[in-house]
């Protein structure tokens, strides 16, 4: 793991940590917003799992609702494992949380895993929106293309996207690689 990736998921989950005890789900949301900009610039796994865990919990805890002690003892062992540089002990903590989440009661459960898709496809759009390719983002979040590019099509990101110059600023661009003067 890249170490600006690792300090800033051990910044994030103390971040998150302190917002759980203060039921600031608000708060969690936007956190989830920021860690996303590390997703996109270094496409790493870890970071799009802690991204899609916070807002998970944010949408899944109305304010002023308390995330169980089994929960916040699990996203504080991450952080402790991270700390210690034990990847492997990180990776399977966040894999718990995963689970703990999917089992937080009977009415949560059904409402968790439609959740996390939206959770998954909405983050997976903003990294699209952050200059990551379609097919890019799918791969990285398990989802297929044909998902994300739904919810992509609901929103103006695609209108939005800078595709770059015209053809003929391309031509140019391409001469000046190759050395072609025209």
């Amino acid at each position: 793991m890249n170490e600006i990736i690792r300090k800033d998921i051990i910044g994030v989950l103390l971040k998150a940590i302190e917002y759980i005890d203060n039921s600031d789900n608000i708060k969690l949301r936007e956190l989830s917003d920021y860690v996303i900009h590390n997703a996109s610039i270094f496409q790493d796994e870890d970071s799009i799992s802690v991204v899609v865990i916070i807002y998970t919990l944010s949408k899944l805890f109305k304010e002023g609702e308390k995330v169980d002690d089994e929960l916040r003892n699990d996203l504080i062992n991450s952080m402790e494992d991270l700390k210690k540089n034990n990847y492997e002990e990180f990776r399977r903590h966040i894999k718990k949380i995963y689970g703990d989440l999917a089992n937080t009661s009977h009415e949560k459960h059904l409402y968790f895993k439609e959740l996390l898709e939206k959770a998954e496809i909405k983050k997976g759009s903003k990294m699209f929106y952050h200059g990551i390719s379609l097919a890019r983002v799918a791969q990285k979040l398990g989802l297929s293309r044909w998902e994300l590019m739904e919810y992509v099509g609901k929103t103006s990101i695609s209108e939005n996207y800078n595709y770059g110059t015209d053809i003929e600023g391309k031509l140019e661009f391409t001469r000046k690689i190759f050395g072609v003067n025209q």
